[in-house]
């Protein structure tokens, strides 16, 4: 983050306090901060010249959020065969809080669900490869489980 200084009367020196967050250049004009924690801070500058000096403060002038991060996909099964019709719920498990979801139960392309946990019939036995797709603002991401639904052996 840049900081600038704008005073008037031509400073030659320049001091800047920040409270608790380390700005170890804190005394060059326009000091950059890049490791800043989580949190409100007020802004604190006192320029000096010749003439003296003049502090100006900003209260909860910066607010240093947490950065966003895209989602990673994860999700599991609460059974893998059994006898047709198959009812199988799907739980995600992805990080990084996602606001959408898209599966598609039998590898044709096409959404099958937009539920978070969704509830899906497997009526004809067969081998199934399933795909969850999870976004959130900073992303997506997608993970893809191989032949997860297996029928019985007869």
């Amino acid at each position: 983050m840049q900081l600038n200084d704008i005073s008037t009367g031509s400073p030659t020196s320049w001091y800047w306090d920040f409270g608790d967050w380390d700005l170890t250049n804190a005394t060059v004009q326009n000091p950059v901060q890049r490791n800043a924690a989580t949190g409100i801070y007020t802004v604190s500058l006192t320029a000096t010249n010749d003439h003296g000096s003049h502090t100006i403060s900003k209260t909860n002038y910066i607010n240093v959020t947490a950065a966003a991060v895209a989602p990673i996909t994860n999700f599991m099964a609460n059974k893998t065969s059994g006898n047709s019709p198959l009812n199988i719920k799907f739980t995600d498990k992805s990080t990084g809080n996602p606001t959408a979801w898209a599966w598609d139960f039998n590898s044709e392309g096409l959404i099958d669900s937009n539920a978070r946990i969704p509830v899906n019939p497997f009526i004809q036995a067969g081998t199934y490869t399933v795909k969850l797709t999870v976004w959130n603002a900073s992303g997506s991401d997608d993970e893809v489980k191989l032949k997860i639904i297996y029928p019985p052996k007869q």
